[in-house]
């Protein structure tokens, strides 16, 4: 596959292409997401050449590592906003030890910008308790059968 061939299927300019594979930059989480898909493979695979963990599973590393944490599509700030019924990848990270069914997505849109800018990636878990008041909640909505979407903003809680 050439290089313009690649760079058109997925959106990107050859330029950045070339600039990647020579090391001169690094592939963002939305070039990395696009090859996956193009490719059919998964992120880990790109990044280290092998597979690191089943699909659809969240697991425990060794001790010294950190927990791989689901990455969905995107989560728009303002609207709901893309799709997300499979992992588009996994992310590795330390910081959510002791939580249960946490997942990552990617934030798109501007209505946040003063705390969360595009292509942040938003750590959140999957909670049943009424969220606090000022704090930053995703969303979760099956739009139609089969199809999840994901909404991003913070909660104001009105006075009775």
């Amino acid at each position: 596959m050439t290089r313009y061939k690649l760079a058109k299927s997925i959106g990107i300019t050859e330029q950045s292409i070339s600039k990647n594979m020579s090391g001169k930059s690094s592939w963002g989480v939305e070039s990395l997401l696009r090859i996956s898909e193009y490719f059919n493979v998964s992120i880990e695979w790109l990044i280290y050449g092998k597979e690191t963990h089943p699909k659809n599973t969240m697991r425990l590393l060794k001790e010294n590592d950190g927990i791989e944490v689901p990455l969905y599509g995107m989560a728009i700030c303002g609207i709901p906003a893309s799709e997300w019924s499979e992992p588009k990848g996994f992310i590795s990270v330390d910081f959510v030890r002791g939580l249960q069914n946490v997942f990552a997505v990617k934030a798109t849109g501007m209505s946040m910008a003063q705390t969360i800018m595009p292509d942040d990636i938003i750590f959140a878990y999957r909670s049943h308790s009424k969220p606090k008041d000022k704090s930053i909640v995703l969303v979760s909505m099956k739009t139609v059968p089969d199809t999840k979407e994901g909404l991003i903003k913070r909660i104001k809680w009105l006075d009775k």
